[in-house]
This record gives C-alpha cells, structure tokens and sequence, in this order.
C-alpha cells in the first residue's frame, strides 16, 4: 500500500479506525473523516501512533450537511488528485427522528446520502488511480429493501427502520458504482463486519448495548475484510461482489435490481442536485 491514497468515511472510531491503523500500517496515506474537527485531529494523531507506519491525515465534514460534504471533496481534491481507496464506513443509530440542516431525515443523511455525494465528487480520483477501490460497509444483503414510499421515515419512524433503510441505500449505490464504472478502472465492493461493539449503539437501550458488548466482535476483527478489500491483490479487478470473513457470498435481494438501483440514483440526484 505504500504510496496509495485512502479516504475513510468514519474513520474516528470503531470499524473506521481500526481499518485506518491497519492501512497505515501497510504504508498506505490515510485520510479519515469526522464530524468534529478538533476530535477529527486527535483521532489521527493517535491512529498513526498506533500504526507507528504510513501517514494519517484529518478531515473535517459533517456528512448529513451536503454543503459539507462538498467543501470537504473540493478540499481533499485539491491536495489529493488520486485516490486509490473510498470507504463508505460511516453510520449511527439514532432513537428519535430528527433532520439535518438539508431537512433530510438524519440517518439517511450522514448514513447515505452524504456518503453518495462524496463518492460522486471523488471518482474522477478514483478513476485517476487506474486501480480506485470502493469498499463499502453493509449487511448481508438478502433481506435488504427499501421502502421508496416512506424513504425518509416520515410515516413511522425507528432506528430498527433508519439504520438498515441507509445501509440498503449504501449498498445499492456500491452496486450501482460497480456497474457504472466498469471498465473504467474503479471497483466497488461490500461487506458484513459482523456484530461489532462500537460507540456507534450509544443511544441504544441499555439491554442493547449490555448485549453488544457482552457478545460483539472487536473493531478490528470487523474492520479485516475491509483492509482485505482494499489492499489485496487478489480482489483487483473484482467489483460488485459481497464478502464476509474474507469470503464471497451471493448478492441476492433488491440491492441486485438494477431498476431499484436506478430509482434510488434518481432520487439521490434531485436531492443533492447533482447532475444526471
């Protein structure tokens, strides 16, 4: 990885960062990404401390704010004309509904539609590099679907719909991208990091949380496939396919209906004004 560029979505904490430590350690120039710059600071200060190998670089963004997300790409782009690897990592459960400063409903905002944003701005690096990677983290995918009706969770909210309707979204578009850019020297893959305990279920009920930490896998047993996906040789090449464990399983489900991919391309361009 030495001389590679990464970018990771979520990469204060958890998954994101044991991901970013693990790169570093291979050499790799590491970006990560928080909401919060101070913090955003310290969390890379520390990662590369930890990896004692490789650099590791803040940046500030506040993903549900698209006016962010554009400010920290045009940011980036202009110190960073390449980019070799994206991690779409970035999520959080949230009790109640609330909205961002677009007025798109928060879990949706930071979870996919910001993340959209950010990869459509970027892949003109990605595809600068020859060999861009796109590695974003989902869930087993059979039993994905969105719901194009209430896709905001304006009828009926809870974070038991919010987390898994921007998970799905996330998804899509990495299937999305992996059709999209065949041939064009950018892949895109997804993978399941298992049940992690991360300071992610903080708002979740205390049973909840109990359970997680009792039972959850670390982040760095969580984050090895996403280290895997975007630093080995052998998955070159590879894109729009879903791994688990450093195992591929079958992409089944709406996430694999190009139609549904379509109509939620259509959708995330009108609300972040993007072209078609």
């Amino acid at each position: 990885m030495k001389g590679k560029q990464v970018l990771i979505a979520g990469g204060t904490a958890g998954i994101g960062r044991a991901a970013a430590v693990g790169l570093a350690r291979l050499g790799a120039s590491v970006t990560i990404i928080g909401r919060d710059r101070d913090r955003t600071a310290a969390a890379a200060e520390a990662i590369a401390r930890e990896a004692g190998a490789g650099a590791v670089a803040p940046l500030a963004c506040d993903l549900s704010s698209l006016a962010d997300v554009r400010r920290a790409a045009a940011e980036f782009l202009a110190g960073h004309p390449k980019l070799d690897v994206l991690s779409l990592n970035a999520g959080g459960f949230l009790a109640s509904r609330r909205t961002s400063v677009d007025g798109n409903e928060m879990t949706f905002a930071f979870g996919y539609l910001g993340q959209f944003l950010l990869g459509e701005l970027l892949m003109p690096a990605l595809r600068a590099s020859g060999d861009g990677r796109v590695v974003v983290t989902g869930v087993p995918p059979g039993g994905l679907k969105l719901n194009f009706d209430d896709l905001q969770l304006e009828k009926s909210y809870s974070w038991l719909k919010a987390v898994p309707n921007a998970t799905t979204a996330r998804v899509m578009y990495c299937l999305d991208i992996a059709a999209r850019e065949a041939g064009k020297g950018v892949t895109a893959n997804f993978f399941q990091p298992g049940i992690i305990a991360t300071g992610l279920f903080k708002e979740m009920p205390w049973i909840m949380r109990f359970l997680l930490k009792t039972f959850g896998s670390t982040p760095a047993k969580g984050a090895d496939t996403l280290v895997c996906l975007a630093s080995s040789a052998e998955v070159k090449g590879m894109s729009g396919r879903y791994f688990y464990n450093r195992r591929e399983g079958k992409v089944t489900g709406q996430v694999a209906d190009p139609a549904a991919r379509a109509r939620l391309r259509e959708i995330s361009l009108r609300l972040t004004g993007l072209p078609g």
